[in-house]
């Protein structure tokens, strides 16, 4: 997580897991789909945080070169916090105890 924490760029597989950690870290994403893994799923995932504007979309590691020389991270938007209101109240109401409650 350190390295997440200082670096520049992130240059990562498009798995959800590397995604999140990045974006958690609040660092540029450049991803790079493995196209060949179930149904393509990388490829669908990486595609709605593109659409977020979260990351950079490399669709193949031949493209990955010219991808991160034009990369221009202050185009990229922060991923939003999350919103637990609703997840919390929903909790309290199915169970009573609130989910933050110490």
């Amino acid at each position: 997580k350190e390295d997440f924490k200082s670096a520049a760029l992130v240059i990562s597989h498009a798995g959800a897991g590397s995604i999140m950690e990045a974006l958690r870290a609040k660092r540029p994403l450049v991803t790079v789909v493995n196209s060949s893994l179930m149904g393509n799923h990388q490829l669908e995932t990486a595609v709605a945080f593109e659409k977020l504007k979260c990351l950079v979309l490399v669709e193949s590691p031949d493209k990955l070169f010219d991808a991160v020389k034009e990369v221009d991270v202050e185009a990229l938007e922060p991923y939003p916090e999350p919103d637990l209101t609703g997840f919390n109240a929903c909790i309290a109401g199915l169970t009573g105890v609130h989910p933050c409650a110490g």
